[in-house]
């Protein structure tokens, strides 16, 4: 035992010996006061007192000072409380321990007990305060299958509580509960029955952790509780270290009897902090011997092992994740569209280094699910999950067929994605795009795919991205493939090559349509998918008008409304042709071309011929002369600079664009004059262009003639000219009407003109002798003919109905 100046010179010189769990603690005061005082049996209490509190070995507490002062003062007790009365000592109560106290204004006893007034009674919630509830990873199941699992953690104050945890959404791949009872011990069939149950609702396996000594647990983190709210809501701690450092150690104890109590288990985290203290059950409801926190991660990866037994190895850290990064979610758009666009090439045409090919290496190329055809082909293509070698993968594609079942009802893209993200698989959500459009282009001979109710004809680069971000939009259905089937496949498919003509450029563009497939045995959705696609990229124009054949029209309504192509096949079109395809094949097939290529040339050449003739006419232009645009352009050109009024100007400019092709001009006018594309307009919108394309040609003939009678002659000549003579003729009627117009007479028709002129003017000359009446006679017969013009311009409608 040593003496006070012994234990006073080894604290004042040995600072750092003197700690408190790592914090320097100086020379206690007390200790100096004690040795400056008499030197009696109670001095003798306070020198033992503080030397405990000094070493913080043991506990000053009422059994170790008996102890110490054992046959040294008769009576320890009642000395222990003279001390306590004098404000030498002062009396921890939590913890039943004794300290010198230095002298305060604050009575920490009664800041104490004011707190506890103050604090709700709820344990558990304060034990997650102070133990937080963190995920826990499987690292050892992580690491082998390339796919991070985490455990979400939670507390709980009672087996009924459980159910209400696991009904909060999470994506962790399990949890693990952490049971804090009021009372110690719990039924071990109780908690297997609770486990077991929960286990057949539960999506994820439930691990449970009941602490063997809560009571006292509950009781430490109840003073801890009581502690902080002391320290926040003392406002003269401020200015009393004393008290502050009282408060100090009395935190510092209650967190050492919270390590006991916790069996010596790191505090701060709440798993770690109950892996040896508490007994833990599986998700069968098994106990399981928890002694370390690497027997705990060896636990929790061998629960993933049994609930995840078929998660296939995807070793990408950017892709096999539940949430990509921008950097990453770039990356995979950048994929999925060569997976569309480049599926027959090596690494999907991915060059250099780029992110989206080490996840094309780890998802398609490693597992094998894109090869090569043949060896040293070149030419890729994409594996059939149902038939891969690996159990992991195969089960990925049965899992879809499972789904199917043989059923005529589409089944939604987001039961496939639930399948795929459950027991036993446990895929993440990274991962899921990329697997999906291998599947359906992989099997897209079998999968119909629908957007609503819409069946979709082409997995193209826009669906697959719907997909990937509204996948709950989309569903998928199984197409049988029944032998009946099959034989009228292989029978239509060569009659609907005959049907579509032998060789021409419009013939092989007719093949697309016609379902005729390159090789192989082409199904069903081979043959239906190019009709509906062909159907749904024609021009709104065609796929809104009614100036088509019944059977036409009938084709393309069904086609734009088919949900389900076995009975496009053989109910809808059947129907509406009066011909049955197993009955009469090769009539079928004749139906079906005739009504596809009568869809392929209404907008070209029909509308564009359409176009194209109502220009010219408003214009005062015949059609049938050869370089009828060339004639149109050089008379735009010169105008173009003479009038003011835009929507002319831009009509000229539009008319002055002859190196374009036909059908661009046609559309780049039309496009002005209607104010939007033709091939987006309906058939009244074709009636409307009539009327606004022949205002717009009378106003430009009536810029023609006032732009010859201003400007000079050789100018107009030149401007107007292009090997052509004009005439400029006007007629004012008596009500003050004005009409006038500019008379081209090409270079290949002045000879005729000459003629027919010189033997207008002979039978005038004969059969009139008045010469004023030979002029009245021609008057008369110009200005019928300028309203003529008029009449039949304003009625250029006519041409479109």
């Amino acid at each position: 035992m040593l003496d006070v100046d012994a234990a006073f010179r080894w604290s004042a010189w040995h600072p750092l010996e003197g700690c408190w769990h790592g914090q320097s603690v100086p020379p206690l005061p007390g200790l100096y006061r004690i040795r400056c005082a008499r030197r009696d049996e109670l001095a003798y209490i306070g020198e033992q007192t503080g030397l405990l509190a000094l070493m913080g070995e043991l506990s000053a507490d009422r059994s170790t000072l008996r102890y110490a002062l054992e046959g040294v003062v008769e009576n320890p007790d009642a000395a222990i409380e003279r001390l306590l009365a004098r404000g030498v000592l002062v009396e921890r109560a939590f913890s039943s321990s004794f300290a010198l106290w230095e002298g305060s204004d604050v009575d920490i006893e009664a800041r104490l007990r004011e707190a506890a007034t103050h604090i709700a009674a709820e344990p558990v919630r304060a034990l997650a305060r102070y133990l937080p509830a963190r995920p826990v990873v499987a690292r050892r199941h992580s690491i082998q299958t390339g796919t991070l699992r985490f455990f979400n953690v939670a507390y709980v104050a009672d087996l009924a509580d459980l159910e209400r945890v696991l009904q909060e959404t999470s994506s962790a791949d399990g949890m693990v509960l952490l049971f804090v009872r009021a009372e110690a011990g719990v039924r071990r069939d109780e908690v297997r029955e609770t486990l077991n149950r929960l286990r057949a609702a539960a999506e994820r396996p439930v691990l449970l952790a009941v602490l063997d000594q809560p009571t006292e647990v509950r009781e430490i983190i109840a003073h801890i509780e009581r502690l902080e709210w002391v320290r926040t809501h003392t406002p003269a701690l401020a200015g009393d270290p004393v008290a502050r450092r009282e408060i100090d150690a009395r935190r510092q104890l209650a967190d050492a009897r919270l390590r006991a109590a916790l069996g010596g288990g790191r505090v701060g985290d709440a798993v770690r902090a109950f892996a040896p203290a508490a007994s833990w059950y599986d998700e069968r409801g098994e106990p399981v011997r928890i002694l370390s926190e690497r027997s705990l991660n060896e636990f929790l990866s061998q629960v993933c092992r049994r609930t995840y037994p078929r998660t296939p190895e995807i070793t990408n850290e950017l892709m096999n994740r539940r949430t990509l990064s921008s950097a990453a979610a770039k990356a995979q758009r950048i994929l999925l569209e060569a997976m569309v666009e480049a599926r027959t090439e090596a690494r999907l045409g991915i060059e250099g280094a780029p992110p989206q090919l080490s996840m094309y290496y780890s998802v398609l190329e490693k597992p094998g699910l894109h090869v090569e055809t043949e060896p040293g082909s070149g030419v890729y293509r994409y594996t059939d999950l149902r038939a891969h070698p690996d159990p992991s993968w195969q089960g990925l594609g049965a899992a879809v067929d499972e789904l199917l079942g043989g059923s005529s009802v589409p089944v939604s893209l987001e039961k496939v994605i639930r399948a795929w993200t459950r027991r036993p698989f446990g895929l993440k959500n990274g991962v899921l795009p990329v697997l999906l459009a291998q599947v359906l282009l992989s099997r897209e001979d079998e999968l119909a795919l629908y957007e609503g109710d819409m069946f979709v004809p082409e997995l193209s680069v826009p669906v697959i991205e719907r997909i990937a971000k509204i996948p709950q939009t989309f569903s998928i259905r199984s197409i049988p493939s029944s032998g009946l089937t099959e034989e009228l496949v292989q029978e239509l498919v060569p009659l609907l090559r005959q049907a579509s003509g032998n060789g021409g450029a419009e013939d092989r563009a007719a093949d697309l349509f016609c379902g005729v497939v390159p090789g192989g045995r082409p199904g069903l959705l081979q043959v239906i998918r190019p009709w509906v696609q062909f159907v749904a990229t024609l021009p709104e124009i065609t796929q809104s008008t009614q100036h088509l054949s019944p059977e036409t029209a009938g084709l393309r309504d069904v086609i734009l409304r088919t949900a389900d192509p076995l009975k496009l096949l053989f109910e809808d079109l059947p129907r509406l042709f009066g011909v049955e395809p197993r009955a009469e094949p090769e009539a079928f097939a004749a139906r079906v071309h005739r009504a596809m290529r009568e869809l392929r040339s209404h907008y070209d050449p029909r509308v564009l011929d359409e176009i194209h003739g109502a220009i010219v006419r408003a214009v005062g232009e015949n059609a049938n002369e050869p370089n009828v645009r060339t004639q149109i352009a050089t008379r735009a050109l010169a105008l173009y600079e003479v009038v003011t009024e835009h929507r002319l100007k831009a009509f000229l400019f539009r008319l002055s664009e002859d190196r374009t092709p036909r059908n661009a001009w046609c559309e780049s006018v039309a496009s002005m004059v209607a104010q939007r594309p033709p091939s987006k307009w309906h058939d009244d919108d074709l009636k409307t262009f009539h009327v606004e394309v022949g205002a717009l040609g009378r106003r430009m003939r009536s810029a023609e003639a006032a732009a010859f009678d201003t400007v000079p002659t050789r100018r107009a000549g030149r401007a107007l000219g292009g090997g052509a003579r004009h005439v400029h003729l006007s007629a004012t009627t008596a009500t003050g009407h004005q009409y006038a117009d500019v008379v081209r007479i090409p270079a290949a028709q002045a000879a005729t003109v000459v003629r027919l002129g010189e033997r207008l003017i002979a039978w005038l000359q004969a059969n009139v002798d008045d010469a004023d009446l030979r002029k009245a006679v021609l008057a008369q017969g110009w200005q019928e003919v300028l309203m003529q013009a008029r009449q039949s311009t304003d009625n250029v409608t006519g041409a479109g109905d």
